[in-house]
């Protein structure tokens, strides 16, 4: 006998929310995968956090895939997932309907997956054990940087896990959480370093310049500034097409090396990085790494001097830095920290301390001020716990700038790498510090050195008579003094100055590959104090 199957509905009570204990404020909380409003209060930028974090996955071999057309039939309304390929490729799928501050915490969640239990990993563990792990590594990691998950990671962790019943070995599970959290951090740090640094010199002050092809007539400009101002809107892609070099497109708006998959490009923002040497930027970066005309001010006429075409990223707007006066405390841990652990003169840290130039936040942070024109252009920070590496360039300092003291009309110009090696210099050298110009480039930027240059000139009526490039004593501060080497600097009615070097020398039994102007101090300041108490020793005792 033939049947036939069919399925029908009928209607049946059911409960209205009314009808319920639950309260108006409860209803959200019934739907899977709701948005979640994150305690962002003591967050990281999440901008860059996660940028940083999308740069991290690539640099892992893992492609992120977040259009919505191809994510939402994987997805649903799932907010990501970790996905391996028959060929061994792994994905990253991210819910672009959600907010960063949701998605950071997501990423971190697919990354653990990716890491811990991935075909690689022989992770012989059961679901409920690997989704315990990756949120709790999401937990974990994404409270280090201020955002905290617990009102979705409790019970997501509850949910999978029974309460942890079905968690046996949780001690040894919880370890390789921790390691794959300690991990993650430090790499993270890295390239959130990297990505704050890149973000502040493409907010630097720039003339607006027309999005067309300039012809060479056009291309006249006042100021060296002016140049790099112009290099840095041009397109890398178009850089990287007229030079040969090949690109392999990740996305939309990602692009790869053909022979270096860890530089990726990214279109959308008309910057690189590169993963494996931790190292990226904007054109002239580009042109100076990836080209091959490492002098900065060769790559930057390189760049004038070429027909590219200029990127459709719109120049950002420079936000003028603010200083919060707001999170400064007594000038007494930082004070102490300069004069007993780096060994800066005490008359030195006080006067600039006065000046407003040194200062402590709430986290004890020593505070160094840019000053431009009597206003506050900049501010780094440096950690004052022992053995701490903390040091942060504040958002929106403008980075041609940079820590700097001028004593007097500026006949010398003297550059450092930071400003710790800044004072070490002027302890090192306290009866000569008239009319010089003390400058940190907050690294090796060239950028700076041609900015002070052109202000010193203005100031300095009588001309400049001296510059010296007082870098670290090692490759990269010898590399950067080549670079000037090969250039003099012209003035009016004046001959050509060439560029000076003043490497701090390690003292005999003490070569090491980095040798910096505080490692100078301290040892001379130790050095002094171990003759002292040799010359004591030496002394007769008193006899009465």
């Amino acid at each position: 006998m033939k049947t036939e199957e069919r399925r029908a509905f009928k209607n049946v009570p059911v409960f209205d929310i009314s009808q319920t204990t639950a309260t108006a404020d409860d209803l959200p909380k019934i739907f899977p995968n709701r948005p979640y409003n994150f305690d962002l209060t003591k967050a990281t930028n999440t901008k860059l956090l996660y940028q940083s974090l999308e740069t991290y996955a690539l640099s892992e071999g893992l492609t992120i895939i977040d259009d919505l057309t191809t994510v939402t039939p994987v997805l649903g309304t799932a907010k990501g997932a970790y996905g391996q390929g028959i060929d061994g490729s792994e994905m990253l799928f991210m819910n672009p309907r959600f907010t960063q501050a949701e998605q950071v915490p997501t990423m971190i969640h697919e990354l653990a997956h990716a890491k811990l239990h991935s075909k690689a990993s022989n992770s012989t563990y059961s679901s409920s054990v690997k989704e315990f792990q990756a949120e709790l590594a999401a937990y974990i990691v994404a409270h280090h940087y201020g955002i905290d998950t617990k009102e979705e990671s409790i019970p997501y962790i509850a949910a999978w896990t029974k309460n942890g019943h079905t968690v046996e070995d949780k001690l040894a599970q919880m370890e390789e959480v921790k390691v794959f959290s300690r991990q993650m951090i430090e790499q993270i740090d890295t390239q959130l370093m990297i990505h704050q640094e890149l973000e502040q010199q493409e907010q630097e002050k720039a003339p607006t310049v027309e999005k067309q092809k300039l012809t060479e007539s056009q291309k006249t400009y006042r100021t060296f500034s002016e140049q790099i101002a112009f290099a840095k809107t041009v397109s890398i892609l178009d850089i990287a097409l007229k030079n040969g070099i090949d690109l392999i497109q990740d996305s939309k708006k990602q692009y790869r090396l053909a022979d270096n998959h860890s530089l990726v490009i990214t279109a959308d923002k008309n910057l690189f990085i590169e993963n494996n040497g931790n190292f990226g930027g904007g054109p002239i970066d580009f042109v100076q790494k990836v080209v091959g005309i490492e002098d900065f001010k060769s790559a930057v006429h390189h760049i004038t001097d070429s027909e590219y075409e200029i990127s459709d990223v719109a120049p950002s707007e420079q936000r003028e830095f603010t200083y919060n006066k707001e999170n400064e405390r007594d000038f007494v841990r930082a004070k102490k920290y300069l004069i007993d652990d780096r060994c800066i003169d005490e008359e030195i840290v006080s006067v600039l301390h006065n000046k407003g130039l040194l200062q402590q936040d709430k986290r004890n942070n020593v505070l160094l001020l840019w000053n431009d024109h009597g206003k506050i252009a900049g501010c780094s920070e440096k950690g004052t716990i022992p053995d701490s590496t903390w040091k942060k360039i504040q958002t929106g300092s403008d980075s041609k700038i940079g820590f700097n003291v001028r004593n007097g009309e500026p006949k010398k110009l003297k550059f450092f790498e930071a400003g710790v090696d800044l004072m070490s210099y002027m302890s090192l050298n306290k009866s000569d510090l008239k009319d010089t110009w003390f400058v940190s480039m907050e690294g090796l930027k060239p950028e700076t050195v041609y900015h002070y240059l052109e202000e010193a000139q203005q100031v300095s009526p009588s001309g400049i008579e001296e510059i010296a490039l007082c870098v670290d004593n090692d490759e990269a501060g010898k590399a950067f003094f080549d670079k000037f080497q090969q250039f003099t600097f012209n003035q009016k009615e004046k001959a050509p100055l060439e560029f000076q070097a003043e490497f701090p020398q390690a003292p005999v039994g003490q070569e090491t590959q980095k040798w910096d102007w505080n490692n100078e101090l301290v040892y001379q300041v130790n050095e002094g104090e171990n003759q002292r108490k040799k010359s004591l020793e030496s002394e007769p005792a008193l006899s009465l």
